[in-house]
């Protein structure tokens, strides 16, 4: 019996494995392919450059630049050039960067800030 039918049971939309596979397509050459290629997108969704996580464990990058800032009182080069808490484990054992990556890094983050502001100063779509 599906979930759909079983009362006090949440429905949701599943994907189908066709739908999957072509939103991780969009994902890997959509603007956020670089959080795609280096694995960030595995705990991070960064959802103002269209990519998204199946785990979500970690906050969105989306908006790093401002959330390093107020969680960790760093900017966002400093806390990737020398992370801490999870983020030094993870950088420093599963997600591996040159300095020169790390550099690309702060750069697709404070894109994708970038993105996340003017998106959010759009006017809203009409109906």
């Amino acid at each position: 019996m599906s979930a759909d039918f079983i009362a006090g049971v949440p429905r949701a939309d599943v994907q189908t494995a066709e739908q999957k596979q072509a939103e991780e397509e969009r994902m890997k050459t959509g603007p956020g392919a670089w959080f795609v290629s280096t694995g960030c997108f595995v705990c991070h969704s960064v959802a103002s450059l269209g990519v998204k996580s199946a785990a979500q464990v970690g906050p969105d990058l989306s908006t790093a630049v401002e959330d390093t800032q107020k969680r960790f009182g760093k900017t966002v080069d400093d806390f990737i050039r020398n992370p801490t808490g999870t983020m030094s484990v993870v950088l420093s054992r599963q997600i591996i960067l040159t300095d020169a990556e790390k550099e690309v890094a702060i750069q697709k983050l404070r894109e994708a800030f970038a993105e996340h502001q003017k998106q959010k100063a759009a006017p809203p779509a009409a109906h």
